[in-house]
């Protein structure tokens, strides 16, 4: 049984691996934040510096099935992550929305992997779940700002 477990846990790191081709959106991890600003093609946004070491630069894309707000993360001017929060187009930021979002990328992520993820309930019902891949750690939530919900999905490096 222990055999069988392991060999999940293998095709699920081998069907991430091969399921994008960059590691973080549309850049691979450690690529400085001057190469980010220049090949983005969302909406530059702002520019901060968050913590010692760390900066963010964010951007915003308009789709028709959603807008995004995608915020690069660096640690000593290499990217580390990306944190991407979806929010609907016609303003109907609902938890309805957000769990409908939540429910697509959950089948999404459990579609990559034969063990089933196991999912987390906070307040109000918010869910949350965490898995990783070959070199990612991947969290997915639903967070409530100011009365609206948005799913918020986070992609750091290991």
């Amino acid at each position: 049984m222990q055999i069988r477990k392991y060999l999940l846990i293998i095709l699920c790191f081998i069907s991430f691996s091969f399921s994008t081709d960059k590691e973080c959106r549309n850049f691979d991890y450690g690529v400085s934040p001057e190469n980010v600003k220049a090949n983005e093609t969302a909406a530059f946004v702002k520019e901060e510096v968050l913590l010692h070491n760390l900066k963010a630069l964010t951007f915003a894309e308009y789709k028709p099935e959603a807008n995004y707000l995608c915020t690069y993360i660096f640690h000593c001017n290499k990217l580390n992550g990306v944190k991407i929060k979806k929010m609907s187009t016609t303003g109907d930021n609902s938890l309805l929305n957000a769990m409908s979002n939540y429910s697509e990328a959950l089948a999404k992520y459990n579609a990559n992997c034969e063990f089933k993820i196991k999912e987390k309930i906070a307040d109000k019902g918010l869910k949350s779940f965490h898995t990783t891949s070959h070199n990612s750690k991947i969290y997915v939530m639903i967070v409530e700002e100011n009365h609206d919900f948005f799913l918020v999905e986070s992609i750091f490096k290991k």
